[in-house]
């Protein structure tokens, strides 16, 4: 889509403004209309590109496409500031952790889900993340209720049961995003091509498949 918006910015930039279709001079009525047409998009591209993220689109990245400051898009916005929330209270958790172990320096840590896991059904990223790790030597001092999701020969990794439940509903909100931003994508396709661009390009200039293909060989695309 962002290719294909792009293209047409730069074909419609290629061509003056016309009084009327007639003006444009050609013979063929076609021709003319979509000639007309190209200069007339310009504005309505340059809109529908304003609206979203070039990087994060050609990336392929849904989570981040959208302008946060688009009120179009709040519930976006709501679902990324609850998985915030979600990680400050796992921050805050690690500073209760740290004074339970009497080990002030205690920091989370990620591995690659490569390793193997104690518990045979694990297989989510999320459950590689926010551990606990600690040298064996130092396990004893672990609760009962804390659950090890990994070891090596020298260390141990565990989720409290509050890392657990974080990770949980951190892992439902992940899942509204995702539900968000895929309704968010259809609505703003629906919305700005059907409204602003679907009937002046697609009925005057894509329909026109033998000018499409003459203005990109003549204009280099």
């Amino acid at each position: 889509m962002l290719s294909i918006l792009q293209a047409l910015s730069r074909v419609a930039s290629k061509f003056p403004p016309f009084e009327s279709p007639e003006s444009v001079g050609f013979n063929s009525p076609v021709l003319n209309a979509a000639l007309y047409s190209l200069p007339t998009i310009a504005t309505d591209i340059v809109t529908f590109l304003s609206t979203f993220n070039h990087n994060e689109a050609a990336a392929d990245n849904k989570f981040n496409m959208f302008r946060e400051d688009d009120p179009k898009f709040e519930a976006i916005l709501e679902n990324k500031m609850a998985i915030a929330a979600i990680e400050a209270d796992l921050d805050e958790h690690l500073l209760e952790i740290r004074k339970m172990l009497k080990h002030s320096k205690l920091v989370y840590v990620t591995v690659a889900g490569i390793e193997a896991s104690i518990l045979p059904t694990v297989r989510s990223g999320t459950n590689w993340q926010y551990l606990v790790e600690l040298r064996n030597t130092d396990v004893a001092r672990v609760p009962k209720n804390w659950v090890k999701m990994s070891g090596t020969k020298t260390v141990s990794r565990f989720h409290s049961p509050q890392i657990t439940k974080f990770l949980q509903e951190r892992e439902q909100q992940k899942e509204s995003l995702a539900v968000e931003c895929d309704r968010a994508y259809s609505a703003f396709l629906r919305y700005h091509l059907d409204a602003n661009i679907a009937d002046n390009v697609k009925a005057r200039y894509l329909r026109n498949t033998s000018f499409s293909g003459m203005s990109s060989r003549t204009l280099g695309f």
